[in-house]
């Protein structure tokens, strides 16, 4: 079978165009960061097609990929844990593209480290030395990116082979396989690697996400609740994305002077104020004060509490 590819001089063009037009697109970011997602409202307007396709997919699923990655969960740890750490290394340069797209320069600094990182001190990926020195992982795609620049997320999509998506995230798909930097040479080491990636990535991907589809599988539409699930997940990603370009700012703190010297509350019309206490009288003074007291008022001393009010605000009962 011949496969055609597109010249590879045509490649960046097309890119170039792509890039254009999704920034042209977007809408500048606004003054302040946004606000984390609540509850995503899902647009499924094609839904009976969709779980036509979902069924589809779980068919697929229950026969070939879940007793796959059950039988990958059988390996010992290390090797999980090895394959796992080389597929989301060569997923790093992806990464990177993104977070500069989004304008995340702290994120794109930390993908760039931690691809270098592991595939030298890691040996090509199969150790996160990386998370270990501060530097931790963070997944971004072509999608997340689209939702940054402020497009929405659009209908649902049942994907077949993929499983549910939006209109923004699959879009988002099909950009990416241009953008991915294994995509861009005709060596047949390179199509190996990335044949080898992709096998290994959705078996991986698979048995991280047993625990969630089991749990999923015991709602009463499973359609549903894998859909809402994958809805508002990618939400927290764009919201992810998009807060990370903005600073943090130190929580405001009220200084015990600045609360004590606010202004009493005014009492509702027709309130009484409480009567003072037995043994107060409005005519005493602070004990640090030199004003004079009226004739006949008597004080009592009393000693200096371990509280922190300065002594010329604390007033003593007659």
């Amino acid at each position: 079978m011949i496969e055609r590819r597109l010249p590879a001089r045509t490649r960046p063009l097309i890119v170039g165009i792509l890039l254009i037009f999704l920034g042209a697109c977007a809408h500048a970011p606004d003054d302040d960061p946004p606000t984390p997602p609540d509850r995503v409202a899902v647009h499924d307007p094609a839904e009976p097609v969709n779980r036509a396709v979902f069924g589809f997919n779980r068919v697929l699923d229950t026969v070939l990929l879940k007793p796959l990655a059950t039988a990958y969960g059988w390996l010992p740890e290390p090797v999980n844990d090895g394959v796992h750490n080389v597929v989301s290394n060569l997923g790093e340069p992806g990464v990177f593209i993104n977070d500069l797209l989004q304008g995340n320069g702290r994120r794109s600094a930390n993908t760039l480290g931690r691809f270098l990182t592991n595939s030298t001190v890691g040996v090509l990926g199969i150790f996160d030395v990386a998370s270990h020195w501060s530097m931790p992982y963070h997944d971004a795609d072509m999608g997340q990116t689209l939702g940054v620049w402020g497009i929405g997320a659009g209908p649902i999509i049942e994907i077949p082979l993929l499983g549910s998506s939006n209109s923004r995230d699959a879009t988002g798909r099909v950009i990416g396989l241009f953008l991915d930097p294994f995509g861009q040479t005709d060596s047949e080491t390179v199509d190996s690697i990335k044949a080898g990636k992709r096998v290994a990535g959705v078996v991986d991907g698979r048995y991280q996400a047993l625990p969630l589809t089991d749990r999923l599988e015991r709602s009463p539409d499973y359609y549903q609740a894998m859909r809402d699930y994958i809805a508002q997940r990618r939400a927290e990603l764009v919201f992810e994305a998009g807060s990370a370009r903005w600073p943090r700012k130190p929580p405001t703190t009220i200084s015990r002077r600045s609360d004590r010297s606010a202004p009493p509350a005014r009492l509702p019309p027709g309130r009484r104020a409480d009567p003072p206490a037995p043994g107060f009288s409005r005519t005493a003074r602070c004990a640090s004060s030199r004003t004079p007291l009226p004739p006949g008022t008597a004080t009592r001393r009393r000693r200096p509490s371990p509280d922190p009010v300065p002594a010329r605000r604390r007033c003593y009962p007659p």
